[in-house]
Parts: structure tokens; C-alpha cells; sequence
């Protein structure tokens, strides 16, 4: 997700390809060797949003999620899974929600940090099926434009500041 280059630090957020945040960081060449803290720091941020992202079934980031049809609800309910949109298992939720989830993707090196999920189905919810209705788009992996731009700034404050709050 982020990653330091030799002409200056830069930072980049794709979500399976969907890129939602590219910059270069020229004035601070050679200013920091180990940003290791600060993605540490923005992982947890990360964390932190996709609870909201699936407390709120895509209201925080993606305006919402489109509604489940009653027969999907009903099948839940007769299953016993969670009846809120992407719950079904919780399975999606843990992965991009809780480090020590097996599907958890979050590795943090001096210059770089990848975070996502190994959960098969999320790139079909990230990007809704090819008819767009079966399922339809409900992206799990969102960032506000806040978002976006507190993860710059918590970058750029470690890098002149040496912290990470």
C-alpha cells in the first residue's frame, strides 16, 4: 500500500486494482529510512475503518450497501447467519477487521505496507459481479477522501516529526 522510492517517499492505495490514493512525497527524500511505525500506525487506522465500514453495511465509505432481497434475508434467517449485508459468516468482516484472522493481509516493511484480505470472496463484492446485479457492488474496502488524507498526513508527520499520533 505504501511504499518508499528512491526519488522521494510515496505513498499508494489500491484496492484489488482500484487504486484510491497515489502521491509522491518529494520534499522528503532521504529523510527517513524505517516507516515501519507510521504504516503500523495507519494499519490499525485501517482496521479501525472497516469495523465501521461493516457496522454501518457500507455507510461510512460507500453510501451504503444495496439492500439484500427479502429472499436472501429470509434464506439467512432460516440458515441462522447474521442477517446484516456481508455477515453471512463473518468471515469477510474478521479478515479485514482483526490481525490474527487467518485471512488477515497486513505486511509492514520499512518502505512498504500491504493490507487487505485473502477472502475469495471479496473481489466479486469489491467490484460486483459481471452483470452488475448478482451480487451487485458492495465495496468492503472503502476510504473517504478524509480517509485518504489522514493517512498522507500520519505519513508526512512521521517523517518530519518522527511520531506516529
Amino acid at each position: 500500500m505504501g511504499r518508499i522510492t528512491p526519488g522521494g517517499v510515496g505513498i499508494e492505495i489500491e484496492v484489488d486494482g482500484d487504486v484510491q490514493i497515489s502521491r509522491e512525497l518529494l520534499r522528503f527524500t532521504g529523510r527517513i529510512e524505517d516507516a515501519s511505525p507510521a504504516f503500523e500506525a495507519i494499519a490499525d487506522d485501517l482496521r479501525d475503518v472497516e469495523k465501521e465500514q461493516f457496522d454501518s453495511q457500507g455507510g461510512r465509505s460507500s453510501g451504503g450497501w444495496k439492500k439484500l432481497a427479502a429472499s436472501t434475508i429470509a434464506a439467512k434467517a432460516a440458515a441462522g447467519l447474521d442477517s446484516r449485508i456481508l455477515h453471512a459468516t463473518l468471515a469477510m468482516r474478521r479478515s479485514l477487521t482483526e490481525k490474527s484472522d487467518p485471512a488477515h493481509i497486513e505486511k509492514i516493511t520499512k518502505d512498504s505496507l500491504t493490507f487487505g484480505s485473502s477472502d475469495e470472496k471479496l473481489p466479486i463484492h469489491q467490484h460486483g459481479s459481471a452483470d452488475g446485479q448478482h451480487p451487485p457492488q458492495r465495496r468492503p474496502l472503502e476510504l473517504t477522501k478524509m480517509d485518504r488524507e489522514g493517512i498522507v498526513k500520519k505519513l508526512q508527520r512521521f517523517m518530519v516529526e518522527g511520531v506516529t499520533a
